[in-house]
């Protein structure tokens, strides 16, 4: 490969990239994406900016999911001042991305190792487990922060005594875009050391740690100044021992899905433990003898244990910090850039002196992933498509079933509106099955409140209001901040309303009003609630009221179809 102009490469990679995601760019959005984009008013003018950095409810429609990521949010406000909110755009945003980490990863990897290392990011380019952050519009938080990370640690590994300034630049970007790039600075403290005996001693090196340090600690300050880091330490989804007890032993599955990405699925069935298990006793064997290998492995090849820490200091955050969910394959895109890099150099060891074989190696390696990436867009092409994907290789998973469920919700709201009545009855009847097996398998409270709420949705759009309220106020009962049951009990009260006369009726509004209002001052930006509030205006004859809200759900979800009718 080394004969091939370097240009030739890149643009060859980006061309790869771009024919392995053509069948992704129709794509639709999924779970996190409808808050955090779609539904993000924030995102509409590029006037909001300046907010992005002091504010982190903008980074969602739900301001309890505020997150600190304001480079990220500029990115989506660009790109929504550009494209507008359709989804083909935001994919296609998310493979140019791919495509230009994939190039980073080459020149990285030819930096490291000469010429020959650029197939390193053929190798990036073409690998499955690029296709959750590349199909999943959030999964830019993954992609963009990886660019900021990749070109730090390529200006760092091409120009390792120059460019010190703008490298710290990047590595501020990354921060400023995902938290997990915390462990930046380590990687790039040893990227200096690698190819200079001694270099640790040295203050020129003592001043890099020096400076890294310092950025760290602004950050970090930054952070507990919005109120973020803060709240993610003072209240973990787990306790820190079950995090590290469970970590542990999903390491292997990690590292398996990095050499043999095969069975990959948006929720893979992973259980917390709150104390180890042989396996968990048997991988920390593993790492120990590791460690214990490491000092020999530095004297050997210090090339190979950068790469290891690399891989190992980009996944360490998720590992650290306890998160909803436990396993999750877009945390592998930054360790997968190393392991491609790894698996050039081991390949060079290889096949040394038969430089023939080891270009055929890439290439069938470049083939079989580039078909497995082909494979598995089309998953990722409905929300049906991908839970039903889901459950079906995770079946004791609660989260695939709820997202499985509403799914089929939104089919069986399909087939009515195609008058379709025998297919939408039937499709109820799963939906109601998926919500009512998390109820009875389901490990938190969170979960069983959703289930509860979406099985009462289920009775109300077949107007069993009888069997649906029960339901709503029982989500209610576990959790009084659960705006979806709200608006769910509203529209319970509303269709009681339409059957009262005389007092009653406008006494039944007045609590219709309340439960709407109840919904909206915990989520202002609800759809539903500010829909189900127009349509009480109308009933009760105020149309300047009924427009008021009938324009805020518009604005919400400028796209929705029900404008249109």
């Amino acid at each position: 490969m080394s004969s091939v102009p370097k240009s030739l490469h890149y643009s060859l990679i980006l061309a790869l990239t771009a024919a392995l995601y053509v069948n992704a760019l129709p794509g639709a959005w999924h779970y996190d994406d409808f808050h955090s984009v779609a539904d993000n008013l924030a995102l509409r003018s590029l006037a909001n900016v300046p907010r992005f950095f002091t504010d982190p409810t903008t980074f969602s429609a739900n301001p309890e999911m505020a997150m600190y990521r304001p480079v990220l949010l500029v990115s989506y406000a660009v790109q929504y001042a550009i494209t507008g909110p359709g989804v083909g755009w935001w994919h296609l945003g998310n493979v140019m991305l791919h495509g230009a980490n994939a190039c980073l990863v080459g020149w990285i990897g030819a930096s490291l190792i000469g010429p020959a290392g650029v197939a390193a990011g053929y190798l990036f380019a073409a690998h499955p487990l690029a296709t959750e952050p590349v199909n999943y519009v959030s999964g830019r938080s993954d992609l963009l922060m990886a660019l900021w990370w990749l070109v730090a640690l390529g200006l760092a590994v091409r120009y390792p005594i120059k460019r010190g300034w703008l490298i710290w630049a990047f590595v501020g970007l990354a921060l400023l875009t995902k938290e997990s790039a915390v462990t930046l600075p380590a990687v790039l403290l040893l990227a200096w050391a690698v190819p200079h005996r001694g270099l640790l001693a040295s203050p020129w090196w003592r001043g890099k740690a020096v400076a890294a340090v310092a950025l760290l600690c602004v950050w970090v300050n930054l952070s507990k100044w919005v109120g973020t880091i803060g709240d993610s330490l003072d209240h973990p989804v787990r306790s820190w021992l079950s995090q590290a007890i469970t970590q542990v032993m999903l390491l292997p599955t990690y590292l398996g899905l990095l050499v043999w990405p095969v069975g990959l699925t948006v929720e893979h069935e992973a259980v917390a433990l709150s104390s180890p298990v042989w396996q968990t006793w048997v991988t920390l064997a593993g790492l120990l003898v590791v460690a214990a290998l490491v000092p020999w492995m530095w004297r050997r090849s210090r090339l190979a244990v950068f790469l290891l820490a690399w891989g190992v200091l980009a996944l360490l955050p998720v590992l650290v910090m306890p998160l909803n969910v436990l396993l999750n394959e877009r945390r592998l895109y930054l360790p997968l850039a190393a392991a491609c890099v790894g698996a050039v150099v081991f390949l060079g060891w290889a096949w040394q002196g038969h430089r023939r074989t080891a270009v055929a190696t890439v290439i069938a390696g470049v083939t079989v992933l580039g078909g497995l990436t082909l494979a598995r867009n089309p998953v990722w092409a409905s929300e049906l498509a991908l839970w039903e994907d889901a459950v079906v290789k995770g079946p004791t998973m609660p989260r695939s079933w709820i997202w499985y469920g509403n799914s089929l919700a939104d089919l069986a709201r399909q087939y009515r509106a195609g008058g379709n009545r025998e297919a939408e009855l039937r499709t109820w009847r799963r939906a109601a099955a998926c919500f009512q097996c998390v109820r009875e398998i389901a490990t938190t409270k969170t979960l069983y409140c959703r289930a509860t709420n979406n099985l009462g949705s289920v009775w109300l759009d077949l107007g069993r209001v009888d069997r649906a309220e029960p339901l709503f106020r029982e989500a209610l009962a576990l959790d009084s901040t659960y705006a979806d049951a709200w608006v769910n009990l509203a529209h319970c009260s509303s269709a009681r309303a339409m059957r009262e006369s005389g007092p009653r009726l406008t006494e039944q509004w007045g609590v219709v009003h309340d439960q709407y209002i109840r919904a909206l001052k915990l989520s202002a930006h609800h759809l539903e609630a500010n829909v189900g509030l127009s349509k009480m205006w109308y009933a009760v004859g105020d149309t300047s009221w009924g427009r008021y809200y009938l324009a805020r759900a518009r604005e919400v979800r400028p796209d929705d179809v029900r404008w249109q009718r």
